[in-house]
């Protein structure tokens, strides 16, 4: 194993590090006169040291399906057709080899290369109104699944990219890092054919309230942040969706930490670097927090909006919805 990891350390307010600067600040650097001697232990009301960045960078290099036939349309589940699915039960899980991966045992389950939104594409004919629902877990190795209610020759959901990328409501959708099952409530109407693929569309890490988060976004050697729309400002080239945090979550409510689609596909060779601002670490909030409520206790007057302490779920999101029953 890596021999450099950086295993970090941990103290009690998990606030700040950095030099702690003490003794008086020389009189060249004042520009008056102070009726007391001024230290720089003035400036440690919030804690010595600096505040730990509340940006991240999701820094990840997805693979790319190849030499397989398999689009992303369907590496997750082959083409079914409805002669061989008849009634409702579970479909039949395969891989790629690159992005997607079988793995065996008592319960084989496929596992991603990253966290991937998973598709449901209907060809042929419609389908017969079926619900789908996907089980797996999330980077965390949390339960989550999610359902697709299925009809129309299309994919689902229905991802637009461009200068108003979107994903169509109600259309919601998660990201898994491995599926254990797919279950379909009924068999496909006749003509039909079902797959599943795990698409080019990423679950970022941390929770993500809105695009006013990101900071930057690289995609290979180009940037994906730099379309200018009037009255917008400046939009991901690809397509962006806040975390949802609706609570509680249901089978068909998006992710709780919000996804990313690149404005290209994945090549195995671009790196996505994501750089947001994620709030839930944002230490600071704490601090204000904290100072207001000190304040309340020495009847001193809050003066503006209340500040209130972080919680997980603005780190992490809501908890995913998981009841291991089709839905």
């Amino acid at each position: 194993m890596a021999t450099n990891l950086p295993l970090g350390t941990y103290v009690q307010d998990g606030l700040r590090s950095g030099p702690l600067y003490t003794g008086q600040v020389p009189a060249s650097l004042l520009s008056f006169n102070p009726t007391e001697v001024l230290s720089y232990s003035s400036y440690n009301t919030y804690g010595p040291g600096v505040l730990y960045s509340p940006q991240y960078t999701w820094n990840i290099l997805p693979n790319v399906t190849t030499g397989t036939g398999f689009t992303a349309l369907n590496n997750l589940v082959g083409p079914t057709a409805a002669a061989d699915f008849t009634q409702a039960g579970p479909l039949k899980l395969r891989q790629d080899g690159a992005v997607t991966k079988l793995v065996g045992g008592p319960v084989p389950y496929v596992q991603f290369d990253w966290p991937r939104l998973v598709t449901v594409t209907i060809t042929n004919a419609v389908a017969g109104n079926l619900r789908v629902t996907i089980f797996g877990y999330d980077w965390y190795g949390i339960p989550l699944q999610h359902t697709y209610l299925v009809n129309a020759v299309q994919t689902y959901p229905v991802i637009t990219l461009g200068n108003n990328a979107s994903l169509a409501d109600p259309d919601a959708a998660k990201a898994f890092y491995s599926v254990t099952a797919v279950y379909v409530s009924g068999g496909l109407a006749e003509g039909s054919t079902i797959s599943l693929g795990a698409a080019d569309v990423f679950g970022l890490p941390y929770f993500t309230a809105d695009a006013g988060d990101i900071t930057s976004i690289g995609w290979g050697q180009v940037s994906d942040l730099n379309v200018f729309v009037a009255a917008q400002g400046v939009k991901p080239s690809g397509l962006y969706v806040a975390g949802d945090k609706t609570t509680p979550p249901t089978a068909i409510t998006g992710d709780v930490r919000g996804l990313y689609a690149p404005s290209s596909p994945s090549d195995g060779d671009k790196r996505l670097r994501f750089t947001y601002y994620v709030q839930g670490a944002d230490a600071w909030i704490n601090q204000v927090a904290n100072a207001q409520s000190i304040a309340q206790m020495n009847n001193q007057p809050t003066v503006g909006l209340p500040v209130f302490p972080l919680t997980p779920a603005d780190l992490y999101g809501v908890p995913p919805f998981y009841t291991g029953n089709p839905s």
